[in-house]
Formats: C-alpha cells, sequence, structure tokens
C-alpha cells in the first residue's frame, strides 16, 4: 500500500491530484500547527491579469493550534470574492455550466471549520476525476508526533509506504497552468480530460 501524506489544502493543484492518483491512500495530515497564507487557506486561480491568489479568511488561532481545529472567518465576503473571479475567469469555459452548481453549492455551504471544506471539495474534484478516495486523518493517530515522524508511525501501523516526493514534467496543454488549482483545468476540459493529464503527461 501506498499513501500520500499531505495537510488538506484548499482546491489543490494538478501536482496535489497527481500524487493522490499514484497513491491508495490520502493520509490527511490535520494535527500539525496552522499556518496562514499557505495552501491550507490560499488558491491560486487565473484572472485576466494573471494569476490571484484568494485567501479563506479565518478566526484569529492560538499559537500552534491544529488544523483540525482552524474555523473560517465567514464575516468577510471572500466566497462572493472567489465565486466571481471564477465566473469572470472561466464563465465562458465549455465546462462552466457542467461544474458551477456543485462548485457553488460547496463554497457557499454553512461548513465551519476549514480542514472540513478542505477535505469536501478536496473528494467532490477527486470522485469527478474517477478516483473514490480513501483517506485517514493523522489525528486519529499519536497527536503528540511531529510531522516527520508521524509518517514513520502510519506506515507501520498501516504495514504501507510513503509516496516518495516527484518532479513533474510541464504540461503540453496551452490553456492550463500546473501550478494553479486543478479547477483551471476541470473548467477549461472536463473532468476526464484532467484524469487523463494527470496519468499521462506528468511524469515521476
Amino acid at each position: 500500500m501506498i499513501l500520500f501524506f499531505n495537510e488538506p489544502e484548499f482546491l489543490p493543484s494538478l501536482d496535489f491530484f497527481h500524487r493522490i492518483f499514484q497513491s491508495d491512500m490520502w493520509v490527511v495530515i490535520d494535527h500539525v500547527p496552522f499556518k496562514p497564507r499557505t495552501p491550507l487557506n490560499r488558491v491560486r486561480i487565473r484572472t485576466s491579469a494573471g494569476a490571484q491568489a484568494i485567501i479563506v479568511p479565518v478566526v484569529h488561532p492560538t499559537p500552534n493550534m491544529p488544523i483540525y481545529r482552524i474555523c473560517i472567518d465567514n464575516l468577510p465576503r471572500w466566497k462572493q470574492t472567489l465565486l466571481d473571479a471564477i465566473t469572470k475567469t472561466y464563465g465562458k469555459s465549455p465546462y462552466y455550466d457542467e461544474y458551477i452548481d456543485d462548485f457553488r453549492s460547496y463554497i457557499l455551504g454553512p461548513t465551519v471549520l476549514l480542514a472540513t471544506l478542505n477535505l469536501q471539495t478536496t473528494l467532490w474534484l477527486s470522485g469527478l476525476m474517477g478516483n473514490n478516495l480513501s483517506w485517514i486523518h493523522t489525528r486519529e493517530h499519536d497527536c503528540s508526533l511531529p510531522r516527520n515522524r508521524i509518517v514513520d508511525a502510519v506506515c507501520q501501523r498501516l504495514h504501507a509506504e510513503p509516496l516518495e516526493p516527484s518532479l513533474s514534467d510541464s504540461l503540453e496543454e496551452d490553456d492550463i497552468e500546473e501550478d494553479l488549482s486543478v479547477i483551471d483545468a476541470l473548467f477549461h476540459v472536463g473532468a476526464s480530460a484532467t484524469a487523463k493529464i494527470l496519468h499521462q503527461e506528468y511524469k515521476s
């Protein structure tokens, strides 16, 4: 069994899903301290002016508060800002109408915890691309262990191996940038073609 260890990112990149596709299970690292303005609560999308980062605001965490306890600050207008940017950028894309309603329901939903939102949207995206993702949480194991030691502990417990880091070749698709959120590919070419890209274009 191959395990992919990673924090729950918000609308992750193609590279994130490439690693998901290479693995048998995602070990969601959510017991470690939250770091703001990282992929945990930041997504990069395409705009007419280039890539734009949109932040999911969170309720000010206490020092060393673990990821799984971080709450979204739903008072700012970040949800509408994100949806407006998505519509402006991808509104005329071939697959916008196919996915936007479900996407909007996740973003506008009553989710309180950041890790829950990130997990729900990642599972939705993975399912669209034909991957019925299995996962476990590190918070369910020994939360006193640092990130590097939890990898060894979980692998030993499940008799598994961690996915080794790999570099990916550049994509040949003109309309897709690999460091943007996977939704960039999703709206442009659809879920099936995005899955094909992840299987064929990326080289380990």
